[in-house]
């Protein structure tokens, strides 16, 4: 799901596939299974023979080879994955800047690397960064706290004293995780030298607690040792966006 995402071909959240709904391959089953095919010692796909899925029908203590080669070429020789590939290039290259020129090679290489490693939130988490916002500027004007916790339209918590970090691990301890940390500039700081900030700590504290979006005031946000915090983003899936201030 995620190769035929990327590469533009199709939109697997507007078709309604998730990495529950989407099923590539499934045993046809038995009674034993209940016809769902999970319980079964045979009918193992190929490809996951050659991903190093454990072969049931064999006991054995160790695998005593590698399998990445089989691996590798199972990908580069792939029609899906050569099509895919081939569709995600094209639209790389005819990429354009906002003002309307083309992109260079470092342009590219970061288009791709976007595409491939970071994710736009869902439409339910915008619906909550909306929400976070309003209720952010509100509280934000009776000098109360900078960030609020937004789950499915409910508000989680509301940044108190103890700041940002130690308000998402509250959010945590209260919710199973999934939630959007909104962040933004009360009317009474002084943003010549009082601005709001974010970093590397902050994307921690949100993957402690399960969080999935964090959403900031773009000129209005300090982002701290940003590599790192793009980085640690990226490898738990978190989705950081910077919204115009005062958007509703």
């Amino acid at each position: 799901m995620t190769i035929v995402e990327e590469s533009g071909t199709a939109a697997a959240e507007a078709a309604g596939w998730t990495k529950d709904t989407l099923v590539l391959w499934r045993a046809p089953g038995c009674r034993t299974c209940a016809g769902t095919g999970e319980q079964g010692r045979v009918a193992l796909h190929e490809m996951l023979a050659v991903f190093d899925f454990p072969d049931p029908n064999l006991s054995i203590g160790g695998r005593t080879v590698s399998t990445l080669s089989t691996q590798a070429l199972y990908m580069m020789n792939s029609p899906l994955v050569m099509d895919q590939a081939r569709s995600a290039a094209q639209q790389v290259l005819e990429a354009t800047q906002p003002g309307g020129q083309s992109l260079d090679d470092n342009g590219r290489i970061m288009l791709l690397y976007q595409r491939a490693l970071q994710r736009p939130p869902s439409e339910a988490e915008w619906s909550d960064v909306r929400h976070g916002l309003e209720v952010a500027h509100t509280i934000g004007r009776f000098d109360i706290g900078q960030s609020v916790v937004i789950r499915q339209g409910t508000v989680v918590a509301v940044e108190g004293i103890e700041g940002t970090d130690a308000t998402i691990r509250r959010a945590g301890s209260l919710v199973r995780g999934d939630f959007v940390v909104v962040k933004v500039c009360k009317p009474t700081q002084d943003r010549r030298f009082d601005l709001p900030a974010i970093g590397a700590q902050t994307v921690q504290a949100m993957c402690e607690a399960g969080a999935r979006v964090l959403a900031v005031e773009a000129g209005r946000t300090v982002m701290l040792d940003r590599e790192a915090m793009i980085a640690a983003a990226d490898a738990a899936d978190v989705s950081i966006v910077a919204v115009e201030a005062g958007t509703p």
